[in-house]
């Protein structure tokens, strides 16, 4: 037995180890569409969030307590994630006190433990998604419902049960499912209570319906304003999964926490399915805690499940989207974790009869434990943060004026757009699935053009899909000429105005995140004022971004600036430079991080100095930045089975690909490696098209491509910008021919292009053709 004060010290070690977990890299991740669209509502009135929620899939209370949290921790990704740390964290305390209740004081230790280490529950606990509270507040009802079975303070579990329930719904739909099974599970225990006459019986049961009944009533008015008093958007709904996928995938995610690469884990889900089946004997218990505690906990497993599955055959809705997200499964991850702790427990006490049995059993518990543990460098290792979109904004904060206007092309995350935008000017989306027809861009354009003299335009990489003959962009030079290209990784910041601007000038007082405030003593009132650095650890392949700021005083010299990237050393690796003037106060730059640089811990800093002869240099130590070298590029075979050799734009070499086969059905898959070599390190991140082109035109897109894929090198993880001089890189891809492909002989063509401009890499072929793209050669679709 495991005594009082040890029993609370493992229980706190736990609780912080969870934490920790939580917290560790919280703000080291891009804000993504559904954490945009979250912070646009918190940033809602109570009111109006109300009533947008209700046109939404989720219901209000998340937004709600996310509306008064940011107003006192602000909206930094740190702070507006930390709630869900706090949930995740909560959680572990009750789930603790759930295991004790129904299994001892090790089951509780262990299902806190199992949930401490869960990768996806970490991962969801590390989101603006009501997720993490909706689970917290759904494992507090099944613990008032287990305190509901004591005599004792009976009324006390009444009122949290019913507070636990109705956060639970109103913070996630799928809450209401959890709910119902519970609602269940004491009625079914309840009624056998009653038929075996025993003493208060009837009451407990007739107390649970009127419960049930109060919890209905309370939940009726949302129910009726939602499908008579809001509008809805109709949901199509996309094809279920088949049945046997179905199940595999709830069976991996609630046991090792994985929703990919199922069949890597089966194993391992097998494992712990066999473990978690030993408390199921519990259900005939004749301890009334164990008897309801077992069967509430099958049917909150069992239930909602099967409902997710059923309505997932919905064809349409206009209260739920017909579709399965593992994430919805977060809310009975909790209670999977207690099923395995407290099946490891009778595991345990079943096998410590036989000799040997009880050193089993805890070899089978570590080995539970060591794969939780060995899942956790894998998904920390991929949050990561691109600063592209993110120092973009930066610049578009502190360079658009009050009277500007924006425009987002296209629109598709709008919501990451809306929680960056500080200024508050006027912008304009161009959807990502708008028809642009030349009506339709003039709609579009000409208003915002009249109403302003001068429009930023954010130019995501999507643009080049929706509209590859840049009719936006046209339309936009008609009314005025291009004053600025600013390029951010694969976006690009474009000005058109016909004033003059200076883009190292404020357009309103900005303060740097990072004070720093340093005079330049040759100059008086010339100050290096601080910088802005959205990213402290990056990768090669990326930019590390940073803005400098500067005051700048009337009539000074000229001065020139250097940002240097140092080593550990302090070997200079990488460094850019401009030209300060009385103009300039504000300065974007970023250094470009190569593959060839090991991991480890870097220096920044600027070198400010005067053109005057002996005016001596100030260098300004910023801050210690990370470079994590996860690059993993294969190298060619010594023989390439077909050898070519194309040079895209002098910087690299494609010096052949595998053999492509002669044959390919439709709906099959063409496998192709294409073989790069790199001649001069590129600074920009091309992306690979591989394109299978027929001869006839493709009604579903409007031209003769039948099959495509449009990525990265290596899958993503071989930007372009990282590669280096020398460097020979074996590049895989799959392309799926489309399943309605004619009959016929069909082009393989590769090529590299910028994906925020569109721009494809020329291509210099061995016998002096120049075109932008290369043929592979050709196959036969039968």
């Amino acid at each position: 037995m495991i005594r009082q004060h040890s029993r609370l010290l493992i229980a706190c070690l736990i609780v912080l180890v969870g934490f920790g977990l939580r917290v560790y890299r919280l703000d080291n991740k891009d804000v993504w569409w559904d954490e945009g669209w979250g912070m646009v509502l918190a940033r809602m009135p109570l009111g109006e969030s109300l009533r947008q929620t209700a046109s939404d899939e989720h219901p209000p209370l998340y937004y709600w307590s996310l509306h008064i949290w940011r107003q006192m921790a602000g909206e930094r990704p740190f702070a507006v994630r930390f709630p869900s740390v706090l949930a995740g964290t909560v959680i572990l305390v009750v789930l603790y006190r759930v295991g004790r209740r129904m299994g001892g004081t090790q089951v509780g230790l262990l299902a806190a433990l199992l949930l401490a280490l869960n990768r996806f529950h970490i991962a969801w606990s590390q989101e603006v998604k009501m997720y993490a509270q909706a689970s917290l507040l759904s494992l507090a009802s099944f613990w008032y419902l287990l305190r509901w079975v004591s005599p004792q303070r009976r009324c006390p579990a009444v009122l949290g049960y019913g507070l636990a329930a109705l956060g639970a719904i109103f913070s996630h739909y799928l809450g209401l499912l959890v709910v119902a099974a519970q609602g269940l599970a004491g009625l079914w225990w309840g009624v056998e209570q009653a038929l075996k006459r025993q003493p208060g019986a009837g009451r407990r049961l007739a107390g649970w319906l009127a419960l049930q009944a109060a919890l209905a009533a309370l939940v009726a008015p949302w129910g009726l304003y939602l499908i008579y008093g809001a509008p809805h958007p109709e949901f199509t709904a996309s094809p279920p999964l088949p049945r046997a996928l179905y199940l595999q995938v709830v069976a991996t995610v609630l046991t090792v926490g994985m929703s990919i690469q199922l069949d890597r884990y089966l194993p391992a889900v097998g494992l712990m399915l066999l473990a978690s089946l030993a408390w199921l004997p519990y259900m005939r218990s004749r301890r009334p805690l164990l008897s309801l505690g077992s069967r509430a906990l099958a049917l909150v497993l069992l239930l909602p499940l099967l409902l997710i599955y059923l309505l997932a055959w919905v064809p349409t809705a206009k209260l739920y989207a017909p579709k399965f997200d593992s994430r919805y499964l977060l809310l009975l991850t909790p209670l999977a974790m207690l099923s395995l702790a407290w099946g490891l427990g009778q595991w345990q006490r079943g096998l410590s009869r036989w000799r040997g049995g009880r050193t089993a059993a805890r070899v089978l518990a570590g080995l539970v434990l060591l794969i939780q543990v060995s899942l956790l460098p894998g998904y920390y290792q991929f949050r990561e943060k691109t600063a592209d979109f993110v120092t973009l904004m930066h610049s578009l904060n502190n360079l658009a004026g009050p009277q500007d206007g924006i425009v987002v092309y296209t629109d598709r995350d709008w919501p990451v757009f809306a929680y960056y935008k500080q200024v508050g000017i006027e912008w304009a989306g161009i959807p990502s699935q708008a028809n642009l027809t030349p009506a339709e861009v003039a709609s579009r354009i000409d208003p915002v053009a009249t109403r302003h003299r001068a429009i930023w335009v954010v130019v995501s990489p999507d643009s080049v899909r929706l509209d590859p003959q840049r009719t936006i962009l046209e339309r936009l030079a008609q009314h005025y000429p291009l004053a600025a290209d600013l390029q951010f990784g694969q976006y690009r910041l474009l000005l058109f105005t016909a004033e003059a601007r200076v883009l190292t000038e404020l357009q309103s007082p900005h303060q740097p995140d990072t004070r720093l405030e340093v005079s330049i003593p040759s100059t008086p009132g010339l100050r290096f004022l601080g910088y802005d650095l959205p990213v402290r650890e990056i990768t090669p392949g990326y930019y590390f971004p940073i803005d400098l700021y500067w005051a700048s005083p009337p009539r000074m010299g000229r001065f020139k600036w250097q940002l240097q990237f140092l080593n550990r050393t302090n070997r200079l690796m990488r460094q850019t430079s401009g030209d300060l003037n009385d103009q300039t106060n504000f300065v974007h730059t970023a250094l470009p991080i190569s593959a060839q640089w090991e991991s480890g811990e870097y220096h920044l800093q600027v070198v400010v100095a005067s053109e005057q002869a002996g005016s001596p240099a100030v260098t300004i130590p910023l801050a210690a930045v990370t470079v994590r070298n996860n690059t993993q590029l294969s190298e060619p075979p010594v023989r390439i089975d077909n050898p070519l050799a194309a040079n895209f734009g002098k910087l690299i070499w494609l010096d052949g690909s595998s053999t492509l086969p002669g044959r390919l059905s439709p709906g099959e898959t063409l496998a192709v490696t294409l073989y790069w070599r790199v001649q001069a390190a590129p600074l920009v991140n091309y992306t690979v098209f591989v394109h299978l082109v027929g001869s006839q035109i493709n009604p579903a897109n409007g031209n003769f491509l039948w099959g495509q894929i449009d990525q990265w090198p290596v899958n993503g993880r071989g930007p372009t910008s990282g590669w280096f001089g020398d460097q020979t890189i074996s590049d895989p891809y799959h392309v799926e021919l489309s399943p309605d492909a004619p009959s016929g002989v069909y082009r393989v063509e590769v090529g590299l292009y910028d994906a925020s401009s569109g721009v494809r890499l020329p291509v210099s072929a061995a016998n002096g053709e120049a075109t932008d793209y290369v043929n592979l050669g050709t196959l036969v679709v039968p």
